[in-house]
């Protein structure tokens, strides 16, 4: 696994298309997402937001 600090970053939160036409809004938090496969191969993901 690899350690947190040696993980891709962002600084601010790509819009999706219908929530207008600006490429990124940073007034939103950057979030990280955590996908995790279980036993029965399940994929689940976790959203959380990075402050």
């Amino acid at each position: 696994m690899t350690p947190p600090e040696q993980t891709p970053r962002s600084s601010v939160t790509r819009a999706v298309p219908w929530e207008g036409d600006e490429l990124a809004d940073r007034a939103q938090p950057p979030g990280i997402a955590f996908h995790v496969l279980d036993d029965d191969r399940r994929l689940t993901t976790h959203y959380r937001v990075v402050l």
